[in-house]
């Protein structure tokens, strides 16, 4: 009886490192057998493959942890498991191998490569076999409402609008249904979805931007002349100006160069830090105003240049060193420039004098090239990131080198994809922004989907 139980039982060539110093007939045996892995090392999503023997074949059965990390299982056989590396298990990772709760711990180290990732934070998901539907449009019919997990939500419109994210890593975006804008509130650490509120505004669509100093979160209508304002903060929760009384004006003492259309197209907005002022582009004039005391007037501050008088632009951002320092995209210029507001200096930063160009140009800011640049945003590095719509990438401006790189994303390649940075894709991404801690978030409007960027 004795000598069939031997002969049942194997050997684990991997080991706990408890049983280290116990005697031969004293460490426990197992079921199993685990003698080696490959690779010993990578990024996330390596495809390792464990080595061994009596494995089975319920994949079901198997869990695989690298540290404390589990990783997903991608096939079972009776002598190899194949297994992805999950992110960011730590440098150097333990691969602890569990089948009906027995476990082999391999004294062989797995090297983890830590490098940028592009992930889903939340939408993205479409399941269309069967309806009839184009690849490229999702399922679902209706907006999410209340608060979901991430996982489970899926959005019927694009995000067409600018991403704002508070300190708290909070990530703020607009989802378009029919007439009705839905502001929403992700967080990936929480892993919930909240819909913070919901506007009807017909045609014309809500364009965020956030206060960086107390979260506070501001919209304002494109395409009109109303002085409409949306606010919304965790403890007040939300606003939204109906009345005359409650909208704000404009101070029409200068006028607005290009007549009544320069009220209109405020796609763009952004506060500045150390005023709380929120600044609105519209039409080639910038424009600030100050949420006190009523009334509300909005100042005219004029044509930064008169290169963009009459266009548009989608992004607006800060020095984070100085904010007499205003950066600004201009969409329908391919151009982004610099803007000091305290001198009216006015200069491009990057993109062609000859406006939006099929061809990408990466390198010096001089000869750089841009396609409908739209939302831009600056990290703590002196780095902007710009959302650059037709190249279907995020690039990356050096403030220090006075350079600009493709970021994230096959550049003009439009697509759906996780994976790391140079192997992602996009479709048409018109938002980003950066948390404190460099992670970046995108507004993938094409894909309905919110992507992060960050070190895993």
């Amino acid at each position: 009886m004795a000598f069939c139980l031997v002969l049942g039982i194997a050997f684990a060539a991997c080991s706990d490192d408890n049983n280290e110093g116990l005697p031969d007939d004293t460490i426990p045996q197992h079921s199993f057998e685990v003698t080696d892995f490959t690779p010993i090392k990578g990024p996330r999503d390596t495809e390792v493959t464990l080595n061994g023997k009596n494995f089975g074949i319920d994949k079901e059965s198997v869990k695989v942890f690298f540290n404390e990390k589990e990783a997903t299982v991608v096939s079972v056989t009776d002598d190899k498991i194949v297994v992805r590396v999950p992110g960011l298990p730590g440098e150097e990772c333990f691969v602890k191998v569990e089948i009906d709760g027995e476990e082999v711990k391999c004294k062989q180290l797995f090297d983890y490569i830590i490098q940028m990732y592009v992930s889903t934070l939340v939408g993205g998901k479409f399941n269309n076999e069967g309806t009839g539907k184009p690849d490229n449009k999702p399922v679902v019919t209706e907006n999410p409402t209340g608060e979901i997990p991430l996982a489970e939500a899926a959005f019927c419109g694009k995000m067409e609008s600018n991403l704002s994210v508070d300190k708290d890593g909070n990530v703020y975006f607009v989802v378009k249904q029919g007439g009705d804008d839905y502001v929403y509130k992700a967080n990936a650490e929480t892993g919930l979805l909240t819909n913070v509120g919901k506007s009807g505004v017909g045609d014309v669509s809500l364009t965020l931007g956030m206060n960086p100093v107390t979260g506070t979160v501001y919209a304002v209508r494109d395409q009109s002349e109303w002085g409409d304002l949306v606010i919304y903060d965790q403890e007040n929760g939300w606003f939204e100006s109906k009345t005359e009384e409650e909208k704000f004006k404009w101070d029409k003492t200068d006028g607005f160069p290009g007549g009544i259309a320069a009220y209109g197209a405020r796609k763009a907005i952004t506060v500045r830090p150390s005023t709380s002022e929120i600044f609105m582009f519209m039409k080639g004039a910038l424009g600030s105003l100050e949420v006190g005391e009523r009334p509300w007037i909005g100042k005219n501050l004029g044509i930064p240049t008169d290169k963009v008088n009459g266009k548009f632009s989608r992004g607006m951002t800060f020095d984070v060193n100085n904010d007499n320092i205003l950066y600004f995209s201009v969409e329908e210029d391919g151009r982004i420039f610099k803007y000091n507001i305290e001198t009216k200096e006015c200069t491009r930063l990057a993109g062609s004098d000859y406006g939006n160009l099929d061809k990408l140009v990466d390198g010096d800011l001089g000869g750089s090239t841009l396609n409908h640049p739209c939302q831009i945003c600056m990290d703590s590095q002196n780095n902007i990131y710009v959302a650059d719509r037709y190249n279907c990438c995020i690039r990356k401006i050096s403030l220090d080198a006075g350079t600009i790189t493709t970021f994230a994303g096959k550049a003009q390649t439009e697509g759906y994809q996780d994976g790391l940075i140079s192997e992602a894709m996009f479709d048409d991404p018109m938002g980003v922004a950066v948390d404190k801690n460099g992670v970046i978030y995108v507004a993938d409007s094409d894909n309905y989907a919110i992507r992060r960027i960050a070190l895993e």
